[in-house]
């Protein structure tokens, strides 16, 4: 698991992650009515509202209520952005988990299949060369459409880093 410290780091990782940006889909992951776990679904609105060159698509309730739109996406490589309870870790913090670390980090949104199933699945399908997953350390579940101000600033920070990589494709 990488921890970003900073948003230079964070976007240091986004940039080496993006090198072909139109090969990525960005598919993120959460439940508008619990307060913080909605910090996927933002960061993918927020993308969405300024249209810069990724395909990004809004998974409520969890990943496998995307499937079929993944699928049909036809990318080679994904990004999934969620909320996570990460031990140790401060609300608002950023992290790059491995698959292999996806069983030590519990997701948050309400996934009926576990995220290890359906990305199996999706390797069979449509032969994901590439997959990231992005957890953002909740503070605040209850029910609510506020996020917290440290999972607010996590979301600002990950937008910010995608729109400066994908930007400096575009120029």
């Amino acid at each position: 698991m990488i921890r970003f410290n900073s948003l230079e780091e964070l976007t240091a990782y986004i940039c080496s992650v993006l090198r072909d940006p139109e090969k990525w889909l960005i598919a993120c992951i959460g439940t508008d009515l619990r307060s913080d776990d909605r910090a996927g679904l933002e960061v993918c609105r927020r993308l969405d509202s300024v249209r810069i060159g990724v395909k990004t698509l809004v998974c409520e309730y969890g990943i496998e209520n995307c499937f079929h739109s993944i699928v049909t996406a036809n990318k080679n490589s994904i990004i999934i952005i969620d909320s996570a309870i990460v031990p140790n870790t401060e609300p608002g913090t950023v992290v790059a988990i491995s698959e292999d670390e996806i069983s030590d980090i519990t997701p948050l949104t309400t996934h009926t299949i576990p995220l290890t199933l359906v990305l199996e699945i999706l390797k069979k399908e449509i032969s994901l060369l590439r997959i990231v997953i992005l957890g953002i350390t909740v503070k605040n579940l209850d029910i609510g459409l506020e996020m917290s101000p440290e999972v607010e600033k996590a979301v600002r920070d990950l937008v910010s880093a995608f729109m400066t990589c994908l930007w400096s494709k575009l120029q």
